[in-house]
């Protein structure tokens, strides 16, 4: 699945320049245990 891409990389964070937090990935980390590789 592709949802983590999707929530880390919504319209917002592609318009200042893809800016990912490490509290982003943990998140989604969170919600999605296991489909983050990066």
């Amino acid at each position: 699945d592709n949802v983590p891409i999707v929530l880390v990389g919504n319209k917002t964070d592609l318009t200042t320049e893809r800016k990912v937090t490490p509290e982003m990935v943990e998140q989604v980390t969170r919600i999605h245990p296991g489909c983050v590789s990066t």
